[in-house]
C-alpha cells in the first residue's frame, strides 16, 4: 500500500521500483532461495515505463498502478509457463491470462515473474523436478512451507511487493506462517477459481493492509453470474481492539502444537487482554474437531480426484476394494476417492450444518485466533510422495489428504 502511494505521489517511479526487485532477485534468489522461478523482466520493465508515462499524464490504471508483483506458478499469465511443477506439463505455456491475473493487471499491477510451488500443489513443502527446491530465506535448511512456498519466500526475501497464491489445505497459510509474512485464504467463491470444490485463491503480502488492498481488486463475481450480482464485502464494525470479542483456540489434542507456537499464541492472548478485548480461551464452536477433519478429507479427496480418467478411476476402485473394511487412513482415502455421489452429497450436507454451527459461534465472537501450524518451519524432507495418506511436518506424521 505504501509503495502504491509513493508511485502515485511520484516520489518513486514504477521503473525504479521494478528494477529494484529485479536486482534483488538476480543477486540473491537463484543460488539461495529459488523462489522466483519464472522471470518476465523485459515485459515487466516495458509495462513499468508505460505506467510511468501514464502517471505523468495524470492517468491512473487502478489501485495497484505500477506495483511490481509475482504470482504462484500455476496461475496463468499469457506467454509464461504453467506447469504446477509437473514434468509432464513442462513446456506448457498459458495462452491467456486467468481471470484473477487479468484483474491484477487491470488494476495496474506489473507481474515480474512466477514463484515456486509444491509438485501439483500437494505438499506442505515446495519442491519439484521442474524448478527444484525452494528454501526458507531465514534458514535455507528449512522449508518455506507449501504449496505456495515460493510466494511466501519471495515476499520474505524482499523479491516482490505482493503475491497471489491458492489454498485448499493450508497452501497460503502454512507458507505465510513459515516465512513470517501475511496470507489470506479467502471465502470460497469470491475470487475466480473455476469449478473445483473447496480450493480458493488469495493474496500474500508483507503487511495485513496489503491483503485488504489486493482482496479489493481480486474479489467479485465473474462469468455469466457477473451479469446478475455484484460483491460488496462489509467493513469491520469495530475500530478499537477493546471492542472485539475474541475466542482463542490455542491447542488441541487432535494436533498438539509445539511449545514455541503455544508461547506465540499466549503472547497474542495477553496483548489482546491488555488492549481491553473480551477474550475467552474456552469458547469452541459446536462440533467435534476430529469428525470435521475427516469430513474435510472426504470432500477434498473428491475434489482432488474429480479429473481421473475412466481407466485411472477403475484402478482406484480396485485399490479401494483391496483395503475395504479396514480403518486405516489409507483405506479411508481410497474409499473417499471413489465414493458415490450419494456419499459425497451426505458429506456436503454435513458441511452445510457446520456453516450453521460457525454462524452461531460468530454471533457471540468476532474473531477466532488459532495457530496456523503445529510447528515453525521444519527441515526439508524430500522423502514423501503426493499420494501418501499423511503429511510429514518435522518429526511428526499427520494424517493428510492422500
Amino acid at each position: 500500500q505504501s509503495l502504491c502511494e509513493l508511485i502515485r505521489s511520484k516520489a518513486v517511479t514504477s521503473r525504479r521500483l521494478t528494477q529494484h526487485f529485479i536486482d534483488r532477485i538476480e543477486a540473491h534468489d537463484l543460488q539461495t532461495v529459488n523462489a522466483v522461478v519464472v522471470r518476465d523482466f523485459a515485459r515487466a520493465l516495458e509495462r513499468a515505463d508505460a505506467a510511468d508515462e501514464a502517471m505523468a499524464k495524470g492517468e491512473v490504471w487502478g489501485a495497484l498502478h505500477g506495483l511490481p508483483m509475482t504470482v504462484k506458478e500455476n496461475n496463468d499469465v499469457q506467454g509464461l509457463p504453467s506447469t504446477s511443477g509437473n514434468v509432464k506439463k513442462k513446456g506448457h505455456v498459458a495462452a491467456e491470462h486467468s481471470v484473477p491475473v487479468q484483474r491484477l493487471l487491470d488494476a495496474g499491477a506489473i507481474i515480474i515473474g512466477k514463484t515456486n510451488l509444491a509438485l501439483d500443489l500437494n505438499d506442505v513443502q515446495s519442491y519439484n523436478e521442474v524448478y527444484g527446491r525452494c528454501n526458507n530465506p531465514y534458514d535455507t535448511s528449512t522449508t518455506p512451507g507449501g504449496s505456495s512456498g515460493g510466494a511466501a519466500a519471495a515476499l520474505a526475501a524482499g523479491f516482490t511487493a505482493l503475491e497471489f497464491g491458492g489454498d485448499i489445505g493450508g497452501s497460503i497459510r502454512t507458507p505465510a506462517h513459515c516465512c513470517g509474512v501475511f496470507g489470506h485464504k479467502s471465502t470460497f467463491g469470491i475470487i475466480p477459481v473455476g469449478v473445483q470444490d473447496i480450493v480458493v485463491k488469495g493474496p500474500l503480502a508483507r503487511a495485513p493492509e496489503d491483503l485488504a488492498l489486493a482482496l479489493g481488486v481480486l474479489a467479485g463475481s465473474w462469468g455469466p453470474s457477473a451479469r446478475g450480482w455484484q460483491l460488496q464485502l462489509p467493513r469491520c464494525p469495530h475500530s478499537k481492539l477493546s471492542d472485539f470479542r475474541v475466542a482463542i483456540w490455542g491447542d488441541d489434542a487432535l494436533c498438539p502444537v509445539d511449545e514455541d507456537v503455544r508461547a506465540a499464541v499466549a503472547s497474542v492472548t495477553q496483548a489482546l487482554r491488555s488492549a481491553g478485548a473480551t477474550v475467552s480461551e474456552e469458547a469452541r464452536p459446536d462440533f467435534d474437531a476430529g469428525e470435521v477433519f475427516d469430513l474435510y478429507k472426504q470432500l477434498l479427496a473428491a475434489a482432488e480426484n474429480n479429473g481421473l480418467s475412466p481407466e485411472a478411476f477403475d484402478v482406484a476402485v480396485q485399490e479401494a476394494k483391496e483395503t475395504e473394511g479396514e480403518s486405516t487412513e489409507l483405506a479411508k482415502q481410497r474409499c473417499w476417492i471413489v465414493q458415490s455421489h450419494h456419499a459425497w452429497h451426505a458429506a456436503h450436507l454435513k458441511r452445510e450444518q457446520l456453516r450453521v454451527a460457525w454462524e452461531s459461534f460468530f454471533k457471540d465472537y468476532d474473531v477466532l485466533v488459532t495457530p496456523v501450524c503445529c510447528s515453525d518451519a521444519w527441515p526439508h524432507d524430500p522423502s514423501g510422495t503426493t499420494d501418501q495418506p499423511f503429511w510429514k511436518v518435522g518429526d511428526r506424521v499427520i494424517p493428510g489428504t492422500g
